[in-house]
């Protein structure tokens, strides 16, 4: 059978076992079997048994049936693959089966599977935030360490495997981020994190063909978490501003669910985006996607400011409170990136304390001066932002504290960290 074909519906007898012919037929391992039980590769829906609902291992053979997430190609699929009679049904019996609990990739934030939006404008810093999350995922490591705190805990994770699909930052920027990622954060190897920068052909996800075949790799990769960069170039030649994004969600979906991952893909706001309406409005492109997402997450910064606020615009599964995120990094002698992380400001370090800090960084800069100059001239660097209610006491007390830690340099941070 090809990639593009579905099984068709099982005439044998008992010991028939389709859904291990079709991974036989695509030279899939019986261990890499998918997640979620009731599901075959190109989204044909098996009935599965009521105790199996929810994430698990499908086991026993059953009767074929199309998932209600599948699309047919209507110059391919013959009208009963079409037909709702093949629709397949619950009730209260199963709705009332004890299922497990909603597992998370990190924190309460991305459930599994989910399909998600991070938005932001450009350099807000949205793409490298969710390759240190990859990071970190594929590294068993937690995400966002309170910044300034060596010992601190961040947000935890579930191990396991990670895509990344870039088709905005190209190759070389995309791999040199990944080095300082892992580099600072200690990761070997053979960590599972699969990276993909500028393959060809581009992933189109109105294409069936492509949409079963990225299930396929995901389900090799033994994935938990899928980031696709950006909507825009996965769209096809779709109107993102027209009802044709409703598919492109509904692939999306159906290799979320399939794959039991969460599926984030990164995405732009409207232009002039500080809107007085909805937070949502932010959002650019048609409302089937607001619609079709599970979590929006806005990730806003100011400037050059290295520190972004991240808000959540939409959440389905779980109460997602706004958060802020400090980057740190290092340079060599060739301004060429060496290390990055993200650290987390939302506990005693809050955002505007950042932005004092980050004045001082740039005072210091320029050389040595004394502790009544420097907070003068501070205090004229944050005037010219909107951080401009800072007392020159405020001042005063974290040039201290930060004397105090051997932080008067960014890099400390992180080899403190």
């Amino acid at each position: 059978m090809g990639l593009g074909r579905r099984t068709q519906p099982s005439q044998a007898g008992p010991g028939h076992d389709p859904e291990k012919e079709e991974r036989e037929m695509m030279g899939i391992p019986e261990e890499k079997m998918l997640r979620n039980p009731g599901t075959t590769l190109d989204g044909i829906e098996t009935e599965p048994a009521a105790e199996n609902l929810g994430r698990g291992t499908a086991t026993g053979s059953a009767e074929v049936r199309p998932s209600e997430h599948t699309h047919f190609n209507s110059n391919t699929a013959n009208a009963n693959d079409r037909s709702v009679m093949n629709w397949q049904s619950f009730d209260l019996a199963d709705a009332y089966k004890e299922r497990p609990p909603i597992e998370f990739v990190v924190g309460n934030i991305f459930p599994l599977p989910s399909l998600s939006i991070v938005y932001g404008s450009p350099g807000s810093f949205k793409s490298f935030l969710l390759a240190d999350l990859a990071c970190c995922i594929a590294g068993g490591i937690d995400w966002l360490p309170p910044f300034g705190d060596p010992i601190g805990k961040g947000q935890p994770v579930s191990q396991g495997g990670a895509v990344w699909i870039d088709f905005d930052n190209g190759r070389r920027r995309t791999l040199d981020r990944f080095k300082a990622l892992g580099s600072t954060m200690d990761l070997a190897e053979d960590v599972p994190l699969k990276i993909y920068s500028m393959p060809y052909p581009v992933f189109d996800a109105r294409n069936q063909i492509q949409v079963i075949e990225l299930q396929v790799k995901i389900v090799l990769h033994e994935a938990k978490l899928v980031i696709l960069d950006n909507l825009a170039m996965i769209s096809g030649d779709a109107d993102e501003n027209s009802a044709d994004m409703a598919e492109i969600f509904n692939n999306l979906r159906r290799i979320s669910e399939i794959t039991s991952t969460a599926v984030v893909v990164i995405h732009h706001p409207r232009k002039g985006s500080q809107s007085q309406g909805r937070a949502g409005d932010r959002l650019r492109g048609h409302s089937s996607i607001e619609a079709a997402i599970d979590l929006a997450l806005y990730m806003e910064r100011s400037g050059e400011n290295l520190s972004i606020e991240i808000k959540p615009t939409k959440a389905r599964d779980s109460l997602v409170k706004p958060f802020s995120a400090r980057f740190d990094f290092e340079v060599d002698q060739n301004d060429q990136l060496t290390k990055a992380r993200f650290y987390s400001i939302t506990g005693s370090l809050n955002f505007q304390t950042i932005k004092v800090m980050e004045a001082i960084w740039e005072t210091l800069a320029d050389g040595e001066i004394n502790k009544g100059d420097l907070t003068s001239r501070v205090k004229k660097l944050l005037e010219d932002t909107d951080t401009n209610d800072v007392g020159e006491n405020n001042i005063r007390k974290t040039v201290m504290a930060m004397h105090e830690q051997g932080q008067e340099q960014r890099s400390t941070f992180l080899s403190q960290s």
